[in-house]
């Protein structure tokens, strides 16, 4: 049975690495901390794999086809395609963890709850960014790419998520949920 170890919240603004190299000091200083005590904290929780939140934007999916919800069920993943981003995270491929990944498909699907998914993700700065900022080496990581509109609503990210971990033959997950624009609810 998988355990929850924890869960984190950071933002994944763009500008963060686009202008990093000509943010003021105090700006910087306060960016480097706020990200390293999220990355601190994390770690200290030893995750054997990172379940990340983060909107798709443009990356995976276009008007002609946008899923609510995707789940990244690969054994890898493709790093950042932003050129101001791939400088900085120099990871061009991250590793999956399809077992989770499918498990959460499977659990979802038994609960009348339909996500997407994908054998390979590319995943931009809104599931890099804050992993390089809290300087966190790539841990297997399963994506979660959803839209960000108001239509997804809490209530249904609840019905579908509840328990996707239940019982995962993994001994600890560490959720990281990126934005800020939509409170965490449940």
């Amino acid at each position: 049975m998988a355990k929850l170890v924890g869960v984190f919240a950071a933002s994944h603004g763009p500008m963060i690495a686009r202008e990093w190299d000509t943010l003021s000091p105090p700006t910087r200083a306060l960016v480097e901390q706020g990200f390293g005590s999220t990355g601190e904290r994390l770690m200290m929780t030893r995750p054997d794999v990172l379940i990340i939140v983060s909107p798709d934007h443009w990356c995976n999916f276009f008007l002609n086809n946008f899923p609510a919800f995707c789940v990244g069920i690969g054994e890898e993943h493709d790093g950042p395609p932003e050129p101001f981003l791939k400088t900085r995270f120099n990871h061009p491929v991250l590793a999956g963890h399809p077992g989770l990944g499918r498990h959460i498909m499977d659990t979802a699907l038994a609960r009348d709850f339909d996500p997407s998914l994908s054998h390979r993700l590319t995943l931009d700065h809104g599931f890099c960014l804050p992993l390089w900022r809290m300087g966190i080496d790539p841990i297997p990581a399963v994506a979660d790419g959803h839209r960000s509109d108001p239509t997804d609503r809490a209530d249904r990210r609840q019905r579908g998520g509840r328990s996707d971990a239940d019982d995962a033959a993994l001994s600890c997950l560490g959720l990281v949920v990126e934005g800020g624009d939509r409170k965490l609810s449940g």
